[in-house]
């Protein structure tokens, strides 16, 4: 019996201390199904975890209930999503819910503002809450001899919480005559720190903004960009003095160039970290806008009308920047910046195309770009390969790029003088344009991206490649992490693709 423990201990696949520090370092679902494949002693110790880490989807509160039952397990009600036509807040199961979740995710429904109300209440762990197209109530009409009563009685319930541990909150509107009630709910929420509010009309991003105010709310998050934001809209979120890190919003068209530039200069976004700004030109005129000096952004992006002198902007006003996206540059904006910059590690530009001499200005403007999203054909990608050395992820915009590009003709039997693909020594993934590329075929696989040392994904939905093209991919490259293509071959038949679930195949 003792000899039987020792060789246990001293094998590496019996002993549970190693087993467990194996298993500590994954927490991927697929990872631990397959570790429990390799012994009984393995399945017993990781079944557990298994069961913890697990996503059950009922549909009924009876499913949960024989669960509950069948398999002698409590579920734990940390992340609850909700998606019904009514919420019963007095049913045993939602009271139970509503007491130890984490995060509560309803859509599609119809809630009463005093049911509302017991969420926030009863929610003593809760920290997000999101409501996607779900109606809020307002209350039935009451007597006119009644209504001062119900008032009180209603106000001073409504004043005896708070909602300690709510953080985010995530409300996305039915329709234009949705109105949530803002100024019911952000009283309880002294420490909201993110909030998405996806409104559909100018009235009720007014009524966020005047019940943020009026409670003194202090966000790190802002997100609002379904509905256009005017003058007046600016001005409400200046005075509120946040102290914004991450803010995404949408422009009308309408808005004064004065205002945006005294907006982001006001105190809420002296701390940003994160700029999201989509605002339309008005009736074809660009408004360029300036930026004033934000040290502390890491993110950009910019849609729509652009900034002026973009490129020169961001050398003076967001010297720590790492991340840029843009819907348009000119040429002339691109060849006159003098000094680089040096800390921009992805750049996107999605409605320009750029000769090969400006796309070689733009590799000596930023020498240490890591990520490039950009319209791209046969013509100009060579230089791309060949001046951006440090590129990891490249997103080839457009439908003009062919075998001949990517490979540099060397499908062709051409010379091996013109870059192509597999000059991209660090390049790690690959994204083509979703649209048909019949023009991309095997051949980039066998001349160009077999040559690529470092690559481990590639998205190429709309393209010529073949099965036999995606074989001799997956073949040659073993560490492949991630495949998106569309293919025809039979899935049940082919070993290496039934084992492969982390490929995405269309």
């Amino acid at each position: 019996m003792e000899d039987n423990r020792s060789r246990a201990f001293l094998n590496p696949f019996l002993n549970h201390l190693i087993i467990n520090k194996i298993v500590s370092y994954t927490n991927r679902l697929q990872d631990l199904k397959n570790l429990r494949l390799v012994s009984t002693e393995w399945n017993n110790l990781i079944l557990p975890k298994l069961l913890k880490n697990s996503i059950v989807t009922f549909k009924s509160w009876k499913d949960i209930g024989h669960y509950e039952k069948d398999f002698g397990l409590t579920v734990a009600h940390k992340n609850f999503h909700w998606k019904s036509t009514g919420i019963d807040v007095n049913d045993a199961l939602m009271t139970c819910i509503l007491h130890a979740a984490e995060e509560l995710h309803f859509s599609k429904g119809l809630i009463t503002q005093d049911d509302l109300l017991i969420i926030l209440k009863s929610g003593v762990c809760l920290k997000t809450l999101s409501f996607n197209e779900v109606f809020v109530e307002k209350e039935e009409d009451i007597p006119d001899n009644e209504d001062e009563v119900k008032q009180k009685d209603t106000k001073d319930t409504r004043a005896d919480f708070i909602a300690q541990n709510l953080t985010r909150l995530e409300v996305t509107s039915c329709d234009q005559d949705d109105n949530y009630p803002w100024s019911l709910v952000l009283p309880t929420l002294p420490n909201l720190n993110t909030l998405h509010a996806q409104l559909q009309s100018p009235s009720q991003v007014t009524a966020v903004l005047d019940s943020l105010l009026a409670n003194q709310i202090k966000l790190g998050e802002f997100s609002c960009f379904l509905v256009d934001m005017n003058n007046e809209h600016l001005q409400l979120l200046s005075c509120l003095e946040m102290p914004l890190k991450v803010l995404d919003i949408s422009l009308a068209s309408t808005v004064a160039t004065s205002c945006v530039e005294d907006f982001l200069s006001s105190k809420s976004c002296q701390m940003l970290e994160n700029l999201k700004i989509f605002k339309e030109a008005d009736c074809g005129h660009k408004n360029y806008f300036s930026l004033p000096k934000i040290s502390s952004i890491k993110s950009l992006e910019i849609l729509g009308d652009p900034v002026a002198n973009i490129f020169q902007t961001i050398n003076l006003s967001c010297p720590n920047l790492e991340s840029l996206n843009l819907s348009e540059v000119s040429c002339k904006d691109v060849m006159s910046q003098k000094i680089q910059h040096l800390t921009l590690k992805s750049l996107c530009i999605e409605e320009c195309f750029f000769p090969t001499n400006v796309l070689s200005k733009l590799a000596e403007n930023f020498p240490n770009l890591t990520k490039l999203c950009l319209f791209l054909n046969d013509d100009n990608i060579g230089t791309v390969f060949q001046k951006f050395e440090h590129l990891e992820e490249l997103t080839i915009l457009g439908t003009e790029i062919s075998d001949d590009g990517l490979t540099g003709g060397k499908e062709h039997g051409g010379g091996n003088d013109r870059p192509y693909i597999g000059d991209c020594k660090r390049l790690r993934v690959l994204n083509l344009y979703p649209q048909p590329l019949h023009g991309i075929t095997d051949a980039s696989i066998q001349h160009g991206l077999l040559f690529v040392p470092e690559l481990t994904s590639l998205s190429a939905p709309e393209t010529a490649i073949t099965d036999k093209g995606l074989r001799t991919l997956l073949r040659v490259k073993a560490n492949m992490v991630k495949l998106s293509a569309k293919v025809f071959i039979d899935v049940a038949s082919n070993e290496h693709f039934l084992r492969s679930s982390k490929y995405q195949l269309l």
